[in-house]
């Protein structure tokens, strides 16, 4: 775990003193430019009166840095993507290793529909998702995905997401004659699910409250899994937790803070978050596998 560790942060400095040489080149060519736009119209224009040779030049110094710029654009945006799927990578191998997780294996080109969110029926008016570093493993014999995800109500790309965190869907195979929604209270106020217009509150304490279409699904609900909704512990990482139960599909919006979700960039790479994302997917996991 700790190789893990020392990896990704010599990721981040690989990549930060690309950039920041990177940085210093710009500023280096753009301050150039500069000069030798001033020596042309000081030169051409003023000591010799060439007026269109001094346009002239200016215009080829324009294209150079503009073919400097989409040349050094491309070459920044390799460097990043390279780096955030190194990033991605590694915390693959920390958070769901192979001997934990079998079969586990990160796409990290594939982006997931935005009916996989919408048909968990957690959030109204979600227009889009952004997912990143999708993640498929086995589990209970089925392929089950955990990814980044960042939910909005608007397709302007400024707005602040709806909902931000890692996103699990497992296909299970459920005796339930509608759904369910279980969401595990923030510690402070929060908003929680609002896809509630065909449910029924059937339970609700400090921790969490759980909705239902009706009682008979709700007792279709082990009792075992509402006993382990008590291990999952929200705090200052894990905002809140939101279970959408049907019978051919189980998903789970787990709501993280930027300490986990912001790749590290200016400052170290700080493991805590992972580590306690890492414990935080194992406990979901075992509360998921009490559902038969």
């Amino acid at each position: 775990m700790e190789n893990i560790d020392a990896k990704i942060e010599e990721a981040r400095q690989t990549f930060m003193g690309f950039y920041k040489k990177q940085r210093l080149y710009n500023n280096v060519a753009f301050a150039l430019v500069i000069v030798l736009i001033i020596a042309a119209y000081v030169v051409l224009q003023a000591w010799l009166g060439q007026n269109f040779l001094a346009l002239g030049s200016v215009g080829v110094i324009l294209i150079l840095l503009y073919v400097y710029s989409r040349i050094s654009r491309t070459k920044m945006e390799k460097l990043t993507k390279g780096y955030i799927s190194e990033y991605y990578g590694l915390m693959k191998e920390k958070v769901l290793p192979e001997d934990r997780y079998p079969h586990s294996v990160m796409d990290f080109d594939r982006k997931l529909e935005l009916s996989t969110f919408t048909d968990a029926g957690i959030l109204k008016d979600i227009v889009r998702i952004n997912t990143r570093a999708v993640v498929s493993f086995d589990f209970r014999g089925q392929e089950a995905t955990v990814c980044d995800m960042a939910a909005y109500r608007s397709s302007d790309p400024k707005q602040t997401p709806s909902y931000l965190g890692k996103f699990i869907s497992v296909p299970l195979k459920l005796d339930l004659p509608g759904r369910i929604l279980v969401y595990i209270k923030p510690k402070v106020q929060g908003k929680g699910p609002d896809v509630l217009d065909d449910m029924k509150k059937v339970e609700e304490n400090d921790r969490y409250v759980i909705y239902a279409t009706d009682a008979s699904t709700y007792k279709a609900l082990p009792s075992n899994f509402v006993r382990l909704l008590d291990t999952l512990t929200v705090d200052d990482l894990l905002v809140d937790a939101t279970f959408s139960i049907r019978a051919d599909q189980t998903q789970v919006a787990l709501s993280y803070t930027d300490a986990l979700m912001v790749i590290p960039l200016q400052n170290a790479f700080d493991p805590s978050p992972s580590e306690q994302y890492g414990k935080n997917l194992q406990t979901t996991l075992s509360i998921l596998d009490s559902l038969k």
